[in-house]
């Protein structure tokens, strides 16, 4: 076939794809409008696409679809009769005290054919052909719910476009009649399943989650990445190794959130001694050089010596005043206004959506402000909330931010800023390259 041909035939089979997909989703916008569910009409690159918005208790769960094939999946589904269950991966059908959910592994064997095998006792290959359902023996108390663990069903494969052999928890005779009724008892049942495979088989998993897309974030295509070959340069620099790990650790940390918050804090947290000494160096300077200074008098060497204490102690108080010195010594004021404001959502987060993480505000709307101290205190506070305890109100602390919650999964934008400064820290402190 010559390449004209070639190119016929695909051009032919777009027009196809485009033609069964118009055509699945008029019948899809039919039965929302019957179920009275929600969908959304989003044009891409001259296509049409629809979002079907499900029920997810107060909130509502985006089902993008953007091929005939989930098209035709999901018509052959009763996904009017689901319910969403929070941010899980899970659904529940009320009227069948039905709930499904899908299973990930973490930990330090967490691919998907390792999973497969642990809990199956089969090659990840074979489910497809030959699944395997695990029951769990009945309990003694009358009218107790089924539990099961096997390859997900259709149901959860079409809705979320997860594969076929994923793991799911399957409850069924559940007294269910509410979203949040429906959320508390998969958490009740599923963690006391998973604390057994935990205790008896050394096998940690989880519930899967889905992260949904912040508001106004685009539904498909992907930012524009440039050709390596265009912006690699010989390299001129070295980083401190030490430092260098931590932040390569955050960076490996993907799907956990507050551990890549604290390997990037840690990252900077190792120039505090040298840039909060540098800072109490200078203001020492300063304060000798003032004329009015006098080693005789007693106010004076007293704010000297608080002076000095700066760069010294290693109180929690004094910790915030460190990271101060660090940014303050590592980022430009410009250059951190640019990245906070250069995207849309990064930028409407900071200046309307800050607050379920903390209270601290950057000042973006304060054009000649600089952000800096401003952003040493949203990122010490965060730090705080995740290594800190809950305790009284009275005694000023933060709420514990805790993983899995909907909380971590806000931190998206400030995981981006605080390795943001984590980079410009170790790009600050690094030396020629020595070879």
């Amino acid at each position: 076939m010559s390449p004209n041909e070639q190119e016929l035939e695909s051009l032919g089979a777009d027009a196809a794809e485009r033609e069964k997909l118009a055509a699945a989703l008029v019948k899809l916008r039919a039965r929302c409008d019957a179920a009275h569910i929600q969908y959304e009409d989003y044009e891409y690159e001259g296509i049409t696409y629809l979002t079907i918005l499900l029920p997810n208790g107060r909130e509502k769960r985006p089902v993008v679809v953007q091929t005939s094939e989930r098209a035709v999946a999901l018509s052959e589904l009763p996904f009017e009769q689901y319910v969403v269950l929070g941010d899980y991966v899970a659904i529940c059908h009320y009227e069948q005290g039905l709930i499904e959910a899908s299973i990930r592994g973490f930990g330090t064997r967490p691919v998907l054919s390792q999973l497969s095998w642990r809990l199956f006792q089969k090659p990840h290959r074979e489910l497809r052909e030959h699944p395997v359902t695990i029951q769990i023996p009945a309990a003694a108390a009358e009218n107790a719910p089924t539990i099961r663990i096997h390859s997900q069903s259709r149901r959860l494969t079409a809705l979320f476009e997860r594969a076929e052999t994923v793991p799911s928890i399957g409850i069924e005779g559940l007294q269910v009649a509410t979203h949040d009724q429906a959320v508390t008892k998969l958490e009740r049942i599923a963690e006391a399943v998973f604390f057994q495979l935990d205790f008896r088989l050394d096998l940690s998993v989880a519930l899967a989650r889905e992260r949904v897309p912040a508001p106004g974030a685009e539904v498909i295509g992907r930012r524009t990445r440039p050709d390596p070959q265009d912006v690699l340069t010989y390299p001129v620099s070295q980083y401190d190794s030490k430092p260098a790990s931590l932040y390569w650790y955050g960076r490996s940390a993907t799907g956990m959130p507050l551990l890549q918050f604290l390997a990037y804090y840690q990252c900077i947290e190792y120039y505090f001694p040298v840039y909060a000494q540098r800072e109490a160096i200078r203001r020492t300077r300063n304060a000798i050089k003032n004329p009015a200074f006098s080693v005789h008098n007693d106010s004076d060497m007293i704010r000297l010596l608080s002076t000095i204490q700066i760069g010294r102690s290693s109180g929690l108080g004094d910790e915030r005043a460190q990271l101060r010195a660090t940014i303050l010594e590592c980022v430009d004021a410009d250059d951190l206004r640019l990245f906070l404001t250069a995207e849309t959502n990064r930028k409407d987060f900071f200046v309307s959506h800050y607050k379920p993480i903390s209270d601290v505000k950057i000042p973006l709307a304060a054009k000649d402000a600089d952000l800096r101290n401003g952003v040493a205190d949203r990122i010490y506070a965060i730090r705080c909330r995740i290594v800190h305890t809950k305790v009284a109100p009275h005694e000023g602390q933060l709420e514990l931010l805790l993983p899995f919650s909907k909380e971590a999964d806000l931190l998206t934008h400030d995981i981006e800023l605080v390795r943001y400064v984590a980079r410009q820290a170790l790009v600050a402190a690094s030396a020629p390259l020595s070879l």
